[in-house]
């Protein structure tokens, strides 16, 4: 398997998603300010690097390439994360920022199983919605996906005492 990425193919699709991010960031943190709900530069910027991070996943996978519903459904798990643990990794990987940025940012995220539980439903939308795109709909990458925003939030607790307290949500 060839891991190269055809950046001429990406680049077009990555510009598409993070451009028109911005003016809808900037108009979130504008109504934010106008309900009196202020936020630390930092913070602010935390939430634009985590949005780029989202919009990479969302590339990455396959989600901007529609075609018609032709699913490819690997639904064996744990078979292919031994004949491939580079895929495995790469998607524990992938997901662990999810895991760290969640609490960092949202009180609501404090706890492990709200991170995990929040990493396996983006981790199932996207492999719902890879069955109209590229890419396969596989029970090993909801797997590691979920791993991987668990072990995130790990990275997380072990770090919390250095974190300013300027990027967290208050």
């Amino acid at each position: 398997m060839s891991y190269i990425i055809d950046w001429e193919l990406y680049i077009p699709h990555l510009m598409s998603g993070y451009i028109p991010m911005i003016p809808v960031l900037l108009l979130y943190f504008f109504v934010l300010r106008m309900k009196g709900k202020k936020q630390t530069f930092a913070h602010v910027i935390l939430t634009f690097v985590f949005c780029f991070y989202l919009f990479g996943i969302l590339t990455m996978t396959g989600i901007w390439w529609f075609k018609s519903f032709s699913p490819r459904l690997v639904l064996v798990p744990f078979v292919d994360m031994v004949r491939g643990p580079i895929d495995t990794v790469l998607n524990v990987l992938l997901f662990m920022p999810l895991g760290f940025f969640l609490p960092i940012l949202y009180q609501k995220f404090g706890k492990m199983r709200e991170v995990v539980f929040a990493g396996f439903l983006i981790s199932l939308s996207v492999e719902t919605v890879q069955m109209f795109g590229c890419g396969a709909t596989d029970i090993n990458d909801l797997i590691t996906n979920t791993v991987g925003a668990g072990l995130g939030y790990g990275v997380y607790l072990l770090l919390y005492k250095m974190i300013p307290s300027t990027w967290v949500k208050a």
